[in-house]
């Protein structure tokens, strides 16, 4: 079965990444749990939604935005001469980690009832995610033939 490179270096990455946050959360004791604060900001947008509802669109959200960065980093292992390693993939996820940290900032501080969390600490934890996600991804990408038929 063929599938689609980005997609799958983008499954492999979030799912490495949602892994490293669930587990954070799980030895701080904090919610770092990105498809779960995604749900919750969808709950309190949207209150007609049920709970299931509220946390499949974080689930999807989370997915889709990964995708979407697995897009941009596919671009630049094609039109460059980046190649897809562990340190570059680490490099990426620390560059991706800036619109991250102002998409997740200017979310709770323009919604107008955003979850209590604990806000200094998750972006911080954010940053490292990326790190995680940006590898993962790259690693994903490291047998690809769309990459390496440049």
């Amino acid at each position: 079965m063929n599938v689609n490179p980005t997609l799958s270096a983008s499954v492999k990455g979030t799912t490495a990444m949602t892994l490293f946050s669930y587990t954070v959360s799980a030895l701080k004791q904090k919610n770092f749990k990105e498809p779960d604060l995604l749900g919750s900001f969808v709950d309190r947008t949207f209150p007609n939604l049920n709970i299931k509802e509220s946390n499949a669109a974080g689930w999807i959200l989370h997915y889709s935005v990964g995708y979407a960065f697995s897009v941009v980093y596919m671009q630049a292992l094609k039109h460059s001469n980046i190649k897809p390693t562990i340190l570059n993939g680490f490099i990426a996820g620390a560059i991706s980690s800036v619109p991250a940290l102002l998409f997740w900032y200017s979310i709770f501080k323009l919604h107008p009832n955003p979850p209590k969390k604990h806000f200094k600490d998750y972006l911080g934890h954010l940053v490292l995610a990326h790190f995680v996600f940006g590898a993962f991804t790259f690693l994903g990408y490291k047998n690809s033939k769309q990459v390496a038929g440049k």
